[in-house]
């Protein structure tokens, strides 16, 4: 099986969100996926924000059991991969483990990447080096994902949006392709 993590700021919005979507996606499709999420700055064992959990009722999925952890390093490394919600996240952790640049990426830039791959794929040519992660000096800041906090339920309804058509493009990659 392999682990994915999803990392935010406070682990009570944007990646409790993502990870019960990118679950309830990979529960569908029976793919072997496990997926946990933390905060680059959490405190561990706050609830998700009261606008996070209205929002994903709108999915008819519960996050009120979550509780923020923080990002660690031994977490990280049972990762097969990394998606954080801002290329500020993903800096923050290559900065402690810049061994890890092959599987961490902005979850907008991992979307676009197995999206150009899939295009690839179909159309027979050959990917040259796309993955931005390789290339520390690529800005990936336009596939951060906004952050709702503090803001009303609507803007996390939005960012849940925005999130869910992210993964769903992730996940139907890996259905297509053998997974993570």
């Amino acid at each position: 099986m392999k682990k994915v993590l999803i990392v935010c700021t406070g682990n009570t919005c944007r990646s409790p969100m993502a990870q019960a979507m990118l679950t309830q996606m990979v529960q569908d499709k029976e793919l072997r996926v496990e997926v946990e999420s933390a905060g680059v700055s959490a405190f561990g064992g706050d609830a998700p924000t009261p606008q996070a959990e209205q929002a994903m009722k709108g999915y008819g999925l519960d996050i009120s059991t979550h509780r923020s952890r923080a990002v660690h390093v031994d977490m990280l490394a049972e990762c097969d991969l990394i998606l954080t919600m801002t290329s500020s996240h993903k800096q923050q952790i290559l900065r402690v483990l810049p061994d890890m640049a092959d599987k961490i990426f902005v979850l907008g830039e991992y979307a676009k990447y197995l999206e150009q791959e899939n295009q690839t794929v179909i159309q027979n040519s050959t990917l040259i080096d796309q993955k931005s992660n390789m290339n520390p000096d690529v800005d990936t800041s336009k596939w951060d994902v906004s952050d709702p906090y503090g803001q009303l339920v609507d803007s996390y309804i939005k960012t849940a949006r925005e999130i869910k058509g992210l993964l769903a493009a992730i996940v139907r990659y890996w259905e297509l392709n053998g997974g993570v």
